[in-house]
């Protein structure tokens, strides 16, 4: 026998699924704790007298002390060596084994004491057990034979549980395999025989028994049964044809439910076998007949079918079979527990079946997606794949086989490669297959097909099976176009060679050595040496510092390239020429650097041109410095690339710093300064930006700023310079005059929320005085006329003249009255806006005052008026007043004529109501639209006074203005204009002092 460690043996067997291992796993544990779990209620039931656990039922075999501790030592090694993810301690491990070994060894003593009917002390070493306890055992104390043998098979499956005989036959499945036939046999016993004696064995003891065993074979899922079980290639023949052709899920999905159906069948086959009058089979072997249906349901079926199974022979034992027959329910205890067991067990093997069923279709389904994977990655290669036999047939080709042969698939299999590639009846000479069928090797060649003009690549690769050859993998790869590529390569090469010899720069090529290896034709002019002195000598030979030009050259090597890298060459004749070197290294095929190639341009011109640039720069340099205010450059990635001194007086930070950082970093609000800054690139110019720059010390300066877009000599964008104006004085004055708006704005409103309070609490007062005077009104008026009606004749003419001018004195004061309510309610009414026509509304009032104009002459002018924004109702109540007024006032005319039209003022719109009456003096047009406010005699025109003043209060509701002209004696002209109402400039004045707060 031979031991593998975990790790060598997971690796030499295929990958569960994690979900299935995982399952496993917990099923282990379980198993372990059950056992536990029942020795420790066994040994309970010993210290405690306690007889149901000890035995489950009255008349049965008791479990014996021993048998609960060999349960506890069983479990408890299970639990540390069956569970392989769990992290184990060598001293745990052997603990573990221990504890196996020594339930091995109490098995077999106790085995041994009932074959030889020998003594060893250990039958009732911790509890002494009287005959009348031992009903149903062997003898007092001793476990059951089958118990017993069951022991020794576990402990010695524990002790081997990594061992294995190769990789397929691990002896610890299968003593635990053994064990668990013993205890399903005795378990099986109990169904046939509910009041039998068992060989000994306790039921609890059995149901143990049978999880401990299961629980030892799924410990190492990964070979042996269960990796059988679960790998997807296991089917026995008869099983395979009936899954797939009948119940599978692989067969048609109107075939699926015959797995049901079977699953009926199979059940009232086993009721007929067993309901045989005179039968072969007694009646304690009715659940025989029932096992092997429910299996053959859950192991065709899956866990569906097997449930179903399960349940219909439930019903069929509990109706024909169990006393009472013909009926459900009313059995003895017994006979419920062996439907509960039965029940139990046909819905674990259901259980078990459909998951090996469920594994298997997943370890399919990954097959098969594997074998497509492999497929298309096949038919994916880019380049021409065959795989051929030894006898040169195709066995199988790729996409860009079949394209390149330009057949179909079908076409190509089977037949010779030799045929269809080269159209020969023979292979051709040098063809690698045949090299490599006689050296056994991989071959390459390459082979010119003139009839494709084509040039290819192809290798043979050996497929070997053990020591046979299989066949080779025959690789086409096109090279045409390579080969193609070289010959440009080489034309190249002459081509490069003349544009070398055509620059006016010297180009050299240097030796990792440093000595020359190529020059043009300006290297010999500048250096005066000729081509064949200048191959193989020094290069730092040429130069006025030689060290200087070393240090670069290894420079090169290190950085794997140099720019302008400044040198001065002598000429043999002591001419100096500055020039500038450029110069990277150069490799060969194999990646590995070779040497150096540099070219040399010559600057002499630029350094005299240098000269003068720098000396402007010195001048710009100074005038930025003069500069009080601060200057900066910044590039385009946000960087300072330079600062004059004002700036570094206004950060408190020095040159040196500030070059290089990012300028926002110096602002109070660095995102404000960057939106700045790109506002600048997409405008080219930004005019007084507002910023704040923060001093190292906190203190914060105001500016505007001032920047554009600066160019290189190409006219790119390099970046931006900035200008920034300090304002913190004027910003400071700006702040004072703000402040001052909002504390005349606060005034302002405050003091028209105070008019305003004021103006309700005078059209309150005008309202309580007009309705409170209704009422001694109505008194005198009611009193005087009564007066008048029934002591008229006795009361002297003077007295009646008083009477007269009472009730005419209360009739104008309920006018007074009914005016004042009328302006309270105007006061009160809240503006409802909607378009309406000026026209209707006048025609409206028009048509209302021709009955006071009957018997006068009044000639009507009304103008196209427009449509405005308005409450009908209010502006009807203006024009009404309005033109009753026009046509009192001019009651002396013959004819009267009343104008309403609209003329434009300064782009408002203006309504006017003109008339020819009487007039008034405009010295006194102050008064007229106060209330109470009359310019003529009551005895010449009636009127309360309060008309003119209401016309104005709706006025102001709409937000206008109304005003008159007038000539004594030449009529009067009443203006106005309409806004918004007062509600809305109201909303307005809150909308601007909430925006200012």
């Amino acid at each position: 026998m031979k031991k593998f460690p975990p790790s060598q043996e997971n690796s030499m067997t295929p990958e569960l699924d994690p979900r299935v291992s995982r399952k496993l796993g917990l099923f282990v544990s379980f198993s372990s704790l059950f056992s536990i779990a029942v020795g420790l209620a066994g040994l309970a039931g010993w210290v405690f007298q306690i007889e149901i656990l000890r035995r489950v039922f009255t008349g049965l075999a008791t479990m014996k002390a021993n048998t609960a501790a060999c349960f506890v030592l069983i479990g408890s090694a299970l639990w540390w060596l069956g569970a392989h993810d769990r992290p184990s301690h060598p001293v745990s491990s052997w603990i573990a084994k221990a504890a196996a070994a020594m339930v091995a060894g109490v098995g077999l003593l106790s085995f041994l004491e009932f074959m030889g009917e020998w003594n060893f002390g250990i039958d009732q070493l911790f509890f002494v057990e009287t005959a009348q306890g031992a009903v149903g055992s062997v003898r007092p104390g001793l476990m059951s034979p089958i118990t017993a043998l069951a022991f020794v098979l576990l402990g010695l499956a524990l002790l081997l549980l990594d061992w294995a005989v190769g990789r397929e036959a691990p002896p610890a499945q299968s003593l635990a395999f053994g064990s668990g036939l013993i205890s399903l046999f005795a378990l099986l016993d109990f169904m046939v025989q509910p009041h039998g004696s068992h060989a000994g064995m306790a039921l609890h003891t059995a149901i143990a028994l049978c999880l401990l065993s299961l629980g030892v074979v799924c410990s190492r899922p990964e070979r042996g049964f269960v990796r059988t079980l679960l790998n997807a290639n296991f089917r026995f023949g008869t099983v395979r044809g009936l899954w797939a052709a009948v119940v599978s899920d692989e067969g048609p999905a109107w075939r699926r439910p015959l797995r049901h159906g079977l699953a009926v069948l199979l059940v009232f086959l086993a009721t007929v076998v067993r309901y045989i009058p005179g039968g072969f089979l007694p009646e304690r072997l009715t659940y025989i007949t029932y096992y092997p249906a429910t299996m053959i349901a859950a192991l065709v079926g899956g866990l569906g079918p097997g449930i179903l199974a399960t349940l219909l022979s439930d019903v069929c034992v509990d109706y024909f079979f169990l006393e009472p027959k013909g009926q459900f329910g009313n059995k003895n205890l017994h006979d419920l527990v062996g439907l509960i067991v039965f029940t139990l067990i046909g819905t674990g093997m259901s259980w078990l079946a459909g998951a090996v069923g469920r594994a298997r279709k997943r370890a399919a389904d990954e097959t098969r997606r594997a074998k497509e994977e492999w497929e298309r990655t096949f038919d994916s290669v880019p380049e021409a794949v065959m795989v051929l036999d030894p006898e040169f047939r195709i066995q199988r080709a790729n996409r860009a086989m079949t394209e390149l042969l330009a057949l179909p698939p079908e076409a190509v299999l089977g037949k010779h490669c030799f045929e269809l590639v080269h159209h020969q009846t023979l292979p051709v000479p040098d063809c690698p297959l045949g090299q490599m069928l006689r050296s056994g090797k991989q071959e390459q060649r390459e082979i010119v097909e003139s009839r494709l003009n084509k040039i290819f690549d192809v290798s043979a690769t050996p497929l070997w099976e053990g020591r046979s050859l299989r066949g080779c993998v025959h690789v086409i790869r096109d090279i045409t176009e390579r080969k193609r590529a070289q010959e440009q390569l080489r034309k190249s090469f002459l081509y490069t060679r003349s544009l070398l010899e055509a620059s006016l720069d010297p180009l050299v090529t240097i030796s990792r050595e440093g000595k020359i290896t190529d020059v043009n034709e300006a290297t010999e002019k500048v250096t005066g040496a000729s081509r064949e002195k200048l191959i193989g000598s020094d290069f730092s030979s040429y130069f006025t510092e030689p060290e200087s030009a070393r240090r670069g050259y290894e420079q090169v090597f290190a950085q794997g390239a140099v720019q302008e890298y400044p040198l001065a060459i002598r000429n043999q004749a002591g001419q100096v020429t500055d020039v500038l070197y450029n110069a990277s290294v150069f490799r060969n095929e194999s990646g590995e650097v070779e040497g150096v190639f540099a070219a040399a341009r010559d600057v002499t011109e630029r350094k005299r041109a240098e000269d003068k640039v720098r000396i402007s720069f010195l001048y710009a340099r100074s005038l930025l410095e003069a500069s009080l205010d601060p200057l900066v450059t910044i590039s385009r990635e946000g960087k300072i690339t330079d600062v004059n001194r004002a700036t570094e007086t206004v950060t408190g930070v020095s040159r040196e710093r500030l070059i290089g950082s990012d300028f926002s970093d110096y602002f109070t609000q660095p995102q404000k300064a960057r939106q700045g800054y790109e506002q600048v690139f997409a405008q080219w110019t930004v005019r007084d930006y507002p910023l704040a720059i923060r001093h190292v010390t906190g203190k914060l300066t105001d500016v505007l700023y001032n920047a554009t877009v600066f160019k290189n000599d190409l006219g790119e964008i390099e970046g931006v310079f900035a200008a920034a104006r300090d304002v913190t004085e004027r910003k400071r004055a700006e702040e004072e005059v703000r402040r001052l708006n909002e504390e005349l704005e606060q005034r302002v409103i405050q003091r028209t929320a105070q008019l305003e309070a004021a103006n309700k609490e005078l059209e309150a007062f005008t309202y309580s005085v007009s309705h409170d005077l209704r009422a001694p009104l109505r008194h005198i008026s009611g009193f005087s006329k009564i007066l008048t009606e029934e002591y008229g004749s006795s009361l002297a003419p003077d007295a009646q003249h008083h009477l007269q001018r009472i009730q005419e004195g209360t009739h104008r004061m309920g006018l007074l009255v009914d005016d004042l309510l009328n302006l309270g309610r105007i006061g009160r009414h809240e503006v409802r806006l909607q378009v309406a026509g000026l026209n209707s509304i006048v025609n409206e009032v028009v048509d209302e005052l021709k009955p006071e104009c009957a018997g006068r002459q009044v000639e009507w002018k009304v103008d196209n008026l427009p449509f405005v924004e308005c409450d009908p109702a209010l502006l009807k109540q203006a024009f009404q007043n309005l033109l009753s007024n026009a046509v009192k006032f001019s009651r002396p005319r013959s004819p009267a004529i009343i104008e309403v039209g609209q003329k434009d003022q300064e782009g408002t719109p203006v309504v006017f109501v003109r008339d020819n009456g009487v007039g008034f003096n405009t010295k006194y047009a102050d008064k007229l639209f106060g209330v109470f406010q009359r310019l003529h005699r009551a005895e010449d025109f009636e009127g309360t006074g309060v008309g003119l003043a209401t016309v104005q209060r709706i006025i102001q509701k709409h937000g206008g203005r109304i005003w008159a002209e007038a000539e004594l004696d030449k009529g009067a002209t009443f203006y106005f204009t309409l806004g918004a109402s007062e509600t809305s400039e109201l909303k307005t004045k809150a909308a601007m002092v909430g925006d200012k707060a």
